[in-house]
């Protein structure tokens, strides 16, 4: 027991240190190419080794099986590490500065769906600048005094923001948390101030979430020290307590919700069993209501559902379906009311639309597809696509209702627009089609399972559910490989836990453009030194495991 413990405080302690040298460093510079960006990886690279080893050797070890001593010791470093990183500057991401926006916005208004925030600023702009947006008289005279009224703080975010031609992207609960965070500054307050509440409430989430897993894992008979898959890896502390992304809030509800999973698969009687699955359906919906992605846990769920209390699974289903609704109408009324908008109305995109249309970035199985069907650029045809100019064009085509007939300049150019947006329609359903395969699969496993094996193949079911949706998505941000890592105790293989020191490599795109290199080169090599790696090891393991398994039948 103590050369285990003395294992975690020196590793504490080093990762602390490490955590300690970005209280420093300014990834803002104005010289884009000071900016320590390989310095940063580096620094995350070492700490993601000593995170390895103590997820492989020590605390996943039968050996570590009751240490109590330990665990503290992995909660109180984790403690330590987030108070490190609270007070650092956000690392090469500014999500954050949308968030604090957006909770001003809706705090004052109660809608963040209706404006998109370059309203807010454009009105100092030249008018040949400015995105000629349909509003009344009265409305521009709100939209001018409401940015006047507001303090440095809030103007510097509104300044910061990405993709402010676009309404927000978040969901209501996620609102409801941004504005509860900026309600607590006073309208003077600094920017640095509004950083540190925001990220201090995502935080908390975040522990919250370590908590649960240990709630979890008591429950499955299982050492708490396999927290520290959550609590100490440093992809999770980069994301969340450094650079203030959202996911804590959607990853809180979604393990909320995997607990009262396993509480609904241990109830001894149909009215604990029905009791539990509505506390599921609840949690479920807050989760979607707050990032989407809970939602792929819904399908495992419903199989296992229909299994342990049979017809009575209808209420929980109204109860998911109804309250998803219900937080969700806010953001899904404001979008079918921009696509029933007359045309000739100048409205701001939503934000959800836009990210579902085109957004695509540091993927490989999706672009993999995609490279493949999408009309052939000579210019910049990547390495990895080999299909014919001839076969690119039926696959589109067999996908069109209508052929373009113009042979204009502008047509030609429209028609290419509209045939790489197609492609990427295409791709999403080929991926889609394979993800449903994979849920398929995963189903048919579960239902077949020894009753005694059950919980542990459904959180091992929930955890690929969630692993395969972001390797197969077209946005493999790597703050979203963290919506699975609270359930890495429970994949079979070992080689998941390699996913989130290598998707770290992400970050060398800021160093493409920050020195001017081809971001071609980022695009299309970088993204398959992350995942390829991982790929062949999976493999190689499944056929490993497979075996082993193979000889102990024979034995």
């Amino acid at each position: 027991m103590k050369r285990t413990t003395d294992f975690l405080i020196g590793a504490g302690i080093a990762s602390a240190l490490g955590y300690v040298a970005f209280l420093g460093p300014d990834f803002l510079l104005e010289d884009p190419k000071s900016r320590p960006v390989l310095a940063m990886i580096s620094a995350f690279g070492v700490a993601s080794i000593l995170y390895l080893i103590a997820c492989w050797r020590w605390v996943l070890s039968s050996q570590s099986v009751g240490r109590k001593s330990s665990l503290g010791c992995i909660v109180g470093f984790a403690i330590l590490f987030r108070l490190i990183l609270l007070f650092t500057n956000p690392i090469l991401e500014i999500d954050l500065y949308r968030y604090i926006w957006d909770g001003n916005v809706a705090a004052t208004t109660g809608d963040p769906y209706e404006y998109a925030p370059v309203e807010f600023i454009q009105w100092q702009y030249a008018p040949e600048y400015r995105i000629p947006f349909t509003r009344s008289e009265e409305e521009a005279q709100w939209i001018r005094s409401f940015s006047e009224e507001q303090g440095p703080g809030i103007q510097k975010a509104l300044r910061t923001i990405h993709y402010g031609q676009y309404t927000s992207p978040y969901p209501p609960v996620s609102q409801f948390f941004f504005a509860l965070s900026q309600s607590v500054c006073p309208k003077e307050c600094s920017v640095q101030v509004r950083v540190i509440a925001i990220k201090g409430m995502l935080i908390l989430f975040d522990l919250a979430v370590g908590v649960l897993l240990i709630l979890i894992l008591r429950r499955m008979n299982l050492p708490g020290n396999y927290s520290v898959a959550w609590f100490w890896s440093p992809l999770v502390l980069k994301e969340f307590a450094n650079s203030g992304h959202l996911d804590t809030i959607a990853i809180f509800f979604a393990m909320l919700s995997v607990l009262f999973m396993v509480r609904q698969m241990q109830a001894v009687s149909l009215r604990k069993g029905i009791i539990e699955a509505c506390c599921v359906a609840a949690f479920l919906a807050l989760g979607i209501g707050a990032k989407v992605f809970p939602i792929v846990l819904v399908p495992l769920w419903t199989i296992m559902t229909l299994r342990k209390i049979g017809f009575a699974a209808v209420i929980p289903g109204l109860v998911v379906v109804l309250l998803t609704s219900a937080i969700m109408a806010p953001m899904m009324l404001r979008v079918r009311h921009y696509q029933q908008a007359d045309r000739s109305t100048v409205m701001p995109e939503p934000g959800i639309l836009a990210f579902t249309k085109s957004w695509e970035i540091n993927d490989m199985i999706f672009m993999f597809v995609f490279e493949n069907i999408r009309p052939l650029n000579e210019a910049q045809s990547p390495w990895f696509a080999f299909t014919s100019k001839g076969t690119r064009a039926a696959i589109v085509s067999s996908f069109q209702s209508r052929q373009a007939e113009e042979k204009t300049d502008l047509a030609r150019a429209n028609q290419l627009n509209e045939a790489n947006s197609l492609a990427f329609r295409v791709s999403r359903l080929i991926t889609t089609a394979l993800f449903a395969l994979l849920l398929i699969g995963l189903a048919v496993r579960w239902w077949r399972t020894d009753p005694e094996q059950q919980t542990t193949k459904l959180l091992n079911g929930l955890f690929l559910s969630l692993a395969w949706f972001w390797l197969l998505s077209p946005t493999q941000n790597p703050w979203y490989w963290c919506w699975a890592i609270p359930l890495l105790p429970f994949a079979k293989a070992k080689t998941w836990y390699l996913v989130a020191a290598l998707t770290l490599l992400y970050y060398t795109r800021f160093h493409f453009e920050n020195h001017g290199l081809p971001m071609e080169r980022f695009h299309f090599y970088v993204p398959f030194v992350e995942f390829v790696p991982v790929l062949v090891l999976l493999t190689a393991e499944s056929l490993l495991n497979r075996f082993r398994d193979g000889q102990k039948n024979i034995a």
